[in-house]
């Protein structure tokens, strides 16, 4: 059989997925961030920026936005940013350092090579427990599905997070099998990297459990080793959470992410999670099916229920992250590997699993075309992300940096998007929280507006103009017009 024959040279095919992922990753890849989440994208660009302006302090990240981010609209004049420990951000500054300049394709690119990593990391994992087949077309999804492709080139730090855990879980187990330090100490690198990236991550501990029981049994319980894993992931978790309390202004108000409106317990949840992230933006409805097989497919004598437990750790985090994973279709990138184990698992039973000459004229192309479906309909659903959105805040960023002084406070009003800031690379407002006078006195010098809206209007008419254009105004508030 033809495909037989593909699957006996896995490091040929594995090199081929690899090179066809770094080449469609570049589509779009120096696009300005506007696209899809551009407010997500330039807070992390920013910080990067901003250690290259303002000095590599990885204990104040700081990004361009000095309003408000909590529930009690608390000031941020530091423009403090505690989120996740800038581990991502502050590589992209190193890069930024090594080149000379600060674009935002080599963040990009930092993304896209996590994602190749990642890639192989799968293979590895899948191929230990069922199989090269199975490994080559786990990596085959995890490089071609079109959610993650777009998800695998932006300036945000999960496709790190995503290399980190797989990282982690390859490491435990050469630990379990092989019990020496160099796994153990590899272990706890990359999982503190994936835990301080995105805290939970913490669902890693529940197939890192399994794992410890099905290579160790009821042993595992008296193995102290595995205890001083747990403290040194979750020591400096606990450390960093610690310290961000002492800047409660930078911090963004969270407790919404767990079960806002009570989204948990409603019917729109598992329409949100089920129907429109995977049956149709993730999976699409071809790819659910054929996931949905695969989990389902009990695994063959000598394998284990290692994946299982892995999406169970997953689903518990999409089910406590509720209103996140509703809100955010970027909350579900953790799934996308698992999600691509099983996807294998259905097309692996499906076409290699039949005995019979007329099944297997049957199943194979049936099975093919459900793959194609699979990126077919993901691309429709994705392609919009690629589009710039908002393209007169480019425009009028392109001005401003032109000619605003460096020293420049800007209000620059845009539904609370950071973007707008971004693309002025000055520090200032997002939101007239307070009125224009007040932001004065805190130390506004411009506003920058791309809606002659009633406020702009009242702005434009007190102050003086600088450059104006049918798309946006740029005022000077140090100067009244009757000067």
């Amino acid at each position: 059989m033809v495909l037989k024959k593909v699957f006996s040279s896995p490091l040929l095919f594995l090199i081929i997925i690899l090179i066809g992922a770094f080449w469609i990753r570049q589509y779009r890849i120096n696009i300005p961030l506007g696209d899809w989440h551009s407010w997500r994208q330039v807070d992390t660009a920013a910080v990067s920026r901003n250690f290259i302006k303002e000095g590599f302090d990885f204990l104040h990240p700081k990004y361009d936005d000095m309003a408000p981010v909590t529930h009690d609209s608390r000031p941020n004049p530091q423009r403090f940013r505690f989120v996740e420990f800038p581990i991502y951000s502050g590589l992209v500054a190193v890069v930024y350092l090594i080149m000379g300049q600060v674009e935002v394709i080599y963040g990009r690119q930092m993304s896209v090579v996590f994602s190749l990593l990642s890639i192989i990391l799968l293979y590895l994992l899948v191929k230990k427990f069922l199989g090269i087949r199975v490994a080559l077309i786990s990596a085959l999804f995890l490089a071609f599905l079109p959610y993650n492709i777009y998800f695998s080139r932006v300036f945000m730090p999960e496709p790190m997070m995503i290399f980190a855990s797989l990282s982690a879980l390859y490491f435990f187990i050469r630990f379990l099998e092989k019990e020496t330090w160099f796994f153990f100490v590899l272990t706890v690198l990359f999982l503190n990297v994936a835990i301080l990236t995105k805290p939970y991550t913490l669902y890693l501990l529940m197939p890192m459990a399994y794992l410890s029981f099905h290579y160790r049994g009821l042993r595992a319980l008296t193995n102290l080793k595995l205890y001083l894993l747990v403290a040194l992931t979750t020591v400096p978790l606990l450390s960093w959470r610690l310290w961000m309390l002492q800047y409660p202004e930078g911090i963004p108000s969270a407790a919404w992410l767990f079960n806002g409106d009570n989204i948990r317990y409603k019917g729109a949840f598992l329409h949100w999670i089920i129907a429109e992230r995977l049956g149709r933006e993730i999976l699409t409805v071809a790819g659910f099916f054929l996931a949905t097989l695969g989990v389902f497919l009990k695994p063959k004598q000598g394998q284990t229920w290692f994946f299982h437990w892995w999406l169970l750790g997953l689903s518990l985090y999409v089910l406590i992250l509720a209103r996140g994973n509703v809100e955010h279709d970027y909350y579900q990138i953790p799934l996308v590997p698992i999600l691509a184990v099983f996807m294998a698992r259905s097309v692996d039973f499906l076409i290699f699993a039949s005995g019979r000459w007329l099944t297997a004229w049957i199943t194979i192309p049936a099975t093919l075309a459900l793959i194609a479906l699979t990126f077919a309909f993901g691309w429709y659903q994705v392609r919009g992300f690629y589009q710039i959105n908002h393209g007169e805040i480019m425009k009028a960023g392109d001005v401003a940096r032109e000619i605003l002084p460096k020293e420049a406070r800007v209000i620059a009003p845009f539904e609370r998007n950071t973007a707008f800031l971004y693309q002025l690379d000055r520090p200032g407002w997002s939101s007239v929280y307070l009125s224009v006078t007040e932001l004065i006195k805190l130390g506004a010098t411009h506003y920058v507006s791309v809606a002659l809206d009633d406020q702009t209007k009242q702005v434009m008419e007190k102050y003086k103009i600088i450059h104006q254009t049918h798309d946006f105004v740029i005022v000077d508030l140090t100067k009244l017009k009757t000067d």
